[in-house]
Parts: C-alpha cells; structure tokens; sequence
C-alpha cells in the first residue's frame, strides 16, 4: 500500500514539475520575443543586407541599387553599337 501511495506522489510531481517548466519555458519566450521587437534585430538582418543584395541583382555590382546603376553592362554608355559617331 505504501509503493502505491508513493508512486501516486512522484506522479503528481512530474505533472506540477511540467508546468512549472512549460511556465518558465514561454515566459522566457516571450521575454526574448519581447526583446527582439523592441531592438528591431530581426528587421535589421534582413533589411540592412537587402539593399548591398538588391544592387547585385539589378546592375550585377554589390552596393546599392541607385549607386550601381552606372556600371550596370546594359548601361547606354556601355552598350556597343554598330552606328558611327558622325556619319
């Protein structure tokens, strides 16, 4: 009688056990959550690189896209043409 009584205990301490760290688990969740928002550093990862990518992909230059735009090959400057200049 007395392995029953004492089994049923240690039952109901792993269930207030798993609580208590389900409890610590999303307070600490939302503290780091909480955290994140207010220094904006998942905005920060994404944005701040988007723009160096951004060029790259539009003029094929790593910076920004207005700054590349220049050296982009299909540039009117870069752009070979079969016309002669005065005829």
């Amino acid at each position: 009688m007395r392995s029953a009584k004492k089994k049923s205990n240690q039952a109901g301490q792993f269930v207030i056990e798993a609580v208590l760290i389900l409890f610590l688990s999303v307070m600490l969740f939302t503290a780091l959550v909480k955290s994140f928002k207010d220094k904006e550093i998942i905005e920060n990862i994404l944005t701040k690189p988007w723009s160096k990518i951004a060029g790259m992909l539009e003029n094929g230059a790593w910076g920004d896209p207005a700054a590349t735009r220049a050296i982009h090959p299909n540039n009117h400057e870069n752009v070979a043409t079969l016309k002669q200049n005065g005829i």
